[in-house]
């Protein structure tokens, strides 16, 4: 009513629009942003839901990691001369030995990778391999196989690593800096992983060699390669 009284039709109906303006503006915003948090609402359910998932995977594995690790303690504290089913006190140990063993491989090998030492990262693979193959192909230890899976879980890691390996010694062989103690080691390591004969080590090996002495040559013969190349020495 005091509008009426203070402005004419004209100037009440401008008013008017611009409430209504107004009112579609707050609206749309409020849409938007109702809009956005739903959005945003929906994202973060389904990161709790995965959340979740991976915490009952992990609680689970841990569980289970528990109890394998409680089967091996309760064979080990068997007393001495007392034999478990299928196998004598001393299978047991060894079973245990070559877990342990199996369990601190792939640590070993990443780090003698990550410090370039091919040699060693290739000799605790073989050695994991080695003590893999005598625990499954053993009669006495396939009872303790099948009480402890991690064996083969952890098998199944260490498999992975020879192309690592391989990867790592070519890469030493081809550097053009490399020292003959480290040409050596990755010759070593690829001839003791791939089984090759010293005529297919070989042919590897210049094959390598000529590649990289190819980028070399194709690098020094980039326009001012020269210069920079007397600049350096």
């Amino acid at each position: 009513q005091e509008l009426f009284k203070t402005n004419d039709v004209a100037q009440v109906r401008v008013k008017a629009e611009q409430t209504q303006e107004n009112i579609d503006r707050k609206t749309a915003e409020l849409r938007d942003l109702v809009g956005k948090c739903y959005s945003e609402l929906l994202s973060s359910a389904d990161a709790i839901v995965t959340i979740q998932q991976l915490a009952c995977n992990l609680d689970t594995e841990l569980r289970y990691t528990r109890t394998e690790c409680e089967e091996m303690g309760r064979l080990l504290r068997r007393p001495p001369g007392v034999e478990a089913a299928g196998g004598g006190s001393g299978d047991v140990v060894r079973f245990a030995q070559s877990l342990r063993a199996l369990l601190d491989a792939p640590e070993r090998i990443w780090a003698a990778l990550e410090n370039d030492r091919v040699v060693e990262a290739a000799e605790f693979y073989l050695k994991a391999a080695t003590l893999h193959g005598d625990l499954v192909n053993s009669p006495s230890c396939r009872h303790l196989l099948a009480k402890v899976p991690l064996v083969n879980r952890q098998w199944s890691a260490i498999s992975h690593f020879p192309s690592k390996i391989l990867a790592k010694g070519y890469s030493q062989m081809a550097r053009p800096d490399a020292s003959c103690a480290r040409l050596g080691g990755a010759l070593h390591a690829i001839r003791a992983l791939r089984l090759l004969s010293l005529a297919d080590l070989a042919r590897d090996f210049l094959q390598c060699r000529a590649r990289t002495l190819g980028a070399l040559l194709c690098a020094f013969a980039q326009p001012g390669s020269a210069a920079r190349a007397s600049e350096e020495g």
